[in-house]
């Protein structure tokens, strides 16, 4: 990531971390939770750049490399890894 990386590649890379780690049972996301809430807010701002597939294409691969870099420093051992 870089300062020129797009809010949106960010926001989407961002949601595409969050849902692996949920798939992989590694994050509960309550269904009126504080968590489940932002995400409320944030996802139909995301929505015309999750059209782009282009962008989400590059936004799935900066998830994959924060996801590794995560790993790298200790964190989420024993989640499978982003594909």
């Amino acid at each position: 990531m870089t300062r020129d990386t797009h809010v949106a590649t960010l926001g989407l890379a961002a949601y595409h971390l969050l849902e692996h780690l949920h798939e992989e049972g590694y994050v509960s996301i309550g269904t009126f939770s504080p968590l489940s809430r932002a995400i409320d807010m944030i996802l139909p701002h995301l929505e015309s750049a999750a059209n782009d597939e282009e962008l989400m294409i590059d936004s799935r691969t900066k998830a994959i490399g924060i996801f590794q870099n995560l790993q790298t420093e200790g964190l989420f051992r024993g989640v499978v890894p982003m594909a």
